[in-house]
Order: structure tokens, then sequence, then C-alpha cells
């Protein structure tokens, strides 16, 4: 059967109980994979004082600060060092009975290339897709780009001329019975009035 590699880690191996006097933690690694070298933060109780580190690797490289309540430790690894294993040694005196607890210690570990190592895989957030973009020389739907004609459309049922009601052109006598202009005898509708004559009685149609 072949198993996932558990993830890189250094841990301490804290006692059980309180510490009342000076105490060495040995600091453990698991799954070191490529690892090279390593970078610590712990942050300690209020009244815990580190007073020494020492290097598991004859060969290594140890450098450690405590500023406040937090230990800064760098590691370098002559190789790669083997699962299980003791890298440090960490000796701490309490000013009274304190317990010691791993919660806070943050580890980051690189291997001869700079490159981080031991760094769990996160499944990518699936995104919400973008709309499309409109890219120049593209035209979007329902419009015509510059320089294109548009074809008619010939689907379009042609218009049909309404007959029910004819009219007449202008001039054209009407045949209808009830006009009576349709009846050349007929006298006119409205007889024009007769021009009167002029005040001196001279000239003017009766």
């Amino acid at each position: 059967n072949v198993q996932e590699l558990p993830p890189l880690a250094i841990t301490p191996t804290l006692p059980s109980g309180e510490i009342r006097g000076e105490t060495r933690i040995p600091l453990m690694i698991t799954a070191p994979r490529g690892a090279r070298a390593a970078h610590l933060s712990w942050e300690l109780p209020a009244n815990v004082q580190v007073t020494r580190v020492q290097n598991a690797d004859a060969g290594g490289l140890l450098f450690w600060s405590q500023n406040g309540r937090t230990l800064l430790l760098d590691l370098g690894f002559r190789k790669v060092p083997r699962t299980g294993t003791r890298i440090a040694l960490i000796s701490v005196k309490p000013t009274k009975a304190a317990t010691l607890n791993a919660a806070k210690l943050t580890v980051e570990a690189r291997g001869a290339d700079g490159t981080l190592v031991g760094v769990p895989k996160t499944t990518p957030t699936p995104t919400d897709t973008a709309p499309p973009t409109t890219t120049p020389g593209s035209t979007t739907p329902g419009t015509t780009a510059p320089g294109t004609t548009m074809t008619p459309d010939t689907t379009a049922t042609p218009a049909v001329p309404d007959t029910t009601t004819p009219t007449d052109p202008a001039g054209t006598p009407s045949t209808n019975p009830a006009d009576p202009a349709a009846d050349p005898s007929a006298p006119p509708m409205n007889p024009p009035d007769p021009t009167p004559p002029p005040p001196d009685g001279t000239g003017g149609t009766p």
C-alpha cells in the first residue's frame, strides 16, 4: 500500500506537567522531505526564559534570540535530516512553575534552492466565469461593425394593398348614381352668387 507522506513538522517534546527548574526540550523533525533549513517562532509563557539552544547537527548552522515571550530559531542542515531525529535542544528556565504549550509554535522549512518544502497543497477555489470581453474588431450581437453592409431581410411578408375603399384620383368623374356630379344635366348644388354692380351703375356682370 502506498500512502501519502505526513506533513513536515518540527515539534518540541514537552514534559507532561509543570516545569519548576531549568529544563531541556528536544526539538524533533518529522517528514523532512528536502528540508535544508528551518525557521521557528515559538511563543512561551511570560515567566519562561530561554537559556541555551544546542544544535544536534555538528556542522549545521544555528541562530536564536528571544524577543519578549517569543523564541526565534533558525537552523541550517548539512544534509536532509532523517525523520524522527532530534535537530536541536532548547534549555528553558521558569521564574515560577509554568506549563509549556506547543500550540503557538510555527515552522517554515526550505530546500537547498530556497523554495518552501512541506507546504500542504490547497485546492483552488472555483471562481465565477467572467463575462466575455469585446476585443477590437469584434462586434456585439445586434450591432454592425464599421465598414460592413447590412444584408436586407428577405423573409418579411410584403404589405398587401387595401382594396376595400378605393380612392378616385383627382379630376376623375364619379360613377356613383347618388353623386350629383355624375349627372351633367343636373343643376349645380351651390350656384355662384352674381357679382353686384358697381356703385356708379356701369360695368359689371349681371
